[in-house]
């Protein structure tokens, strides 16, 4: 079992940020919510090219992902602090798009932000998941972060619906394990919190 890296809101905004402004920079066009968030999930949740997942993230946001019905979810405008706290970060929101004032300063400053915050490796693995996975449209992008989450049917996807990522993970890898060791186990026991 590893340790993971609890962001604090600071380095977690940076991480934003930094996203944003490489997206911008790469693509030549603001970054929608959706993709925004599918992108900080392949980010924090998968192996080196995005296609396995992890265990437990690479780092953790101050706020929780939440699995919704396109995928995983978390408040964007809520982890930011709002429109107040975007501006000081020089992030703006129009419409559904985030931008950053500047974006080639808004990048470097972000980026030596998360390497002083000992964070180099995150800020690069995030630049390469851009690179891989930025170009696809939204619903591409919806539609493979479902499958890395193993989400292919409605029924586990209502019955993800709302849940924590690191949950959904957690009891994914504990129902696979016992799948595949063919013991029987009582439910009750296992999950207590679904039979209250």
């Amino acid at each position: 079992m590893s340790l993971v890296k609890e962001l604090l809101r600071e380095p977690a905004i940076d991480l934003v940020r930094l996203v944003i402004a490489y997206y911008i920079r790469k693509y030549g066009r603001g970054i929608s919510t959706e993709v925004l968030v599918k992108l900080l999930f392949l980010i924090l949740y998968t192996d080196a090219d995005g296609t396995k997942l992890l265990d437990s993230p690479r780092a953790r946001l101050p706020e929780e992902f939440r699995i919704y019905l396109k995928g995983p979810f978390i408040p964007i405008d809520r982890l930011l602090g709002g429109e107040s706290e975007m501006s000081k970060y020089d992030i703006v929101k129009t419409g559904d798009s985030y931008y950053v004032k500047d974006i080639n300063k808004d990048f470097e400053d972000s980026y030596r932000a998360l390497e002083k915050r000992g964070l180099k490796d995150l800020a690069d693995y995030a630049m390469r998941i851009i690179d891989i996975y930025g170009r696809l449209r939204e619903g591409d992008i919806v539609a493979h972060s479902l499958e890395v989450l193993g989400i292919k049917s409605e029924v586990i996807k209502a019955l993800a619906f709302n849940m924590s990522l690191d949950t959904y993970i957690d009891a994914a890898k504990k129902l696979k394990e016992i799948l595949e060791s063919r013991e029987s186990v009582n439910e009750e026991e296992l999950y207590p919190d679904l039979f209250k």
